[in-house]
């Protein structure tokens, strides 16, 4: 019998940009989580060298066994031959996600969460509604990235929901079919967001804690990690075999001034040093 996987890595991408110098008009932060084409190509060959599996939606239902909302990992599970399961995501809906990397995973054949920030749909170097009903649904799963961006935990309890359901709607009426997972912007949530998710009916929540997530932990807490031009081979190879302990010191130490000033002051103070205008301010916190 094979073994059942006991846990698997998500990997956070947000766009893959043919170069990033298209860009130039964007903040150094919101650029710094871009990959390119090139490197995101060199990525997807690693993965396939280090004998990683690419789980898709229906993979993914099965580790978590389907036992309802708050779904929890404990009983049957999916069976895999592959000792190294990776689940692939991006953030935010820039259309280059799509048309740059969309072919680049359907030739290794992979597929990927989409997250989608429904205001931000239309605009310049985003995903238009008209693009939507045409993705390839064999390679892109859409979620919700809520409908603003804005950091869910900061908001009053009727906001929250707002953002939820609202971004919920609108992406089920577009594409004609249910919506049941959630990408937190920022990874910044708490219970409230957990819980308002579950009422609208999300039953799968992916934020950003640096983690390998294992069967029997809630997948209203999904952990990511987040994949940038920056990330070197050796991590990266270290993130798809689950070594996670310098990314996990690496995000205890950015993670120290937000502790320190709080969520609202430590993003009023990131935007201002990294040169966030008011007319980004909307995508500064990815």
């Amino acid at each position: 019998m094979t073994k059942q996987r006991e846990t698997f890595v998500c990997l956070m991408y947000h766009n893959v940009p043919a170069t990033a110098a298209s860009y130039a008009e964007l903040s150094p932060s919101i650029r710094s989580y871009f990959v390119e084409r090139e490197l995101f190509a060199r990525q997807m060959q690693m993965l396939e060298e280090l004998g990683a599996t690419c789980w898709g939606p229906q993979a993914l239902a099965g580790f978590y066994a389907e036992q309802g909302p708050g779904v929890r990992g404990q009983g049957s599970g999916i069976n895999c031959p592959v000792p190294r399961p990776v689940v692939l995501t991006f953030d935010d809906g820039w259309r280059e996600s799509v048309d740059t990397a969309g072919p680049i995973l359907e030739s290794h054949g992979y597929d990927a969460m989409l997250f989608i920030t429904t205001d931000l749909i239309g605009r310049p170097h985003f995903l238009a509604r008209s693009q939507m009903d045409r993705l390839p649904r064999h390679v892109f799963r859409i979620g919700s990235h809520g409908r603003s961006h804005r950091l869910l935990s900061q908001l009053p309890a009727h906001d929250i929901h707002e953002e939820l359901a609202g971004s919920k709607a609108y992406l089920e009426d577009a594409l004609g079919c249910p919506v049941d997972a959630l990408s937190v912007p920022g990874g910044v949530y708490d219970d409230r967001v957990q819980h308002i998710a579950a009422e609208v009916g999300y039953r799968f929540l992916f934020t950003s804690r640096v983690q390998a997530n294992a069967r029997g932990q809630d997948a209203r807490a999904i952990g990511r990690i987040a994949i940038r031009q920056s990330t070197s081979p050796d991590a990266f190879r270290r993130i798809v075999l689950q070594q996670l302990g310098r990314e996990r010191l690496r995000q205890w130490f950015i993670q120290a001034p937000k502790r320190l000033l709080g969520d609202a002051r430590y993003q009023r103070l990131r935007s201002r040093l990294l040169g966030v205008t008011s007319e980004h301010k909307d995508m500064g916190n990815l």
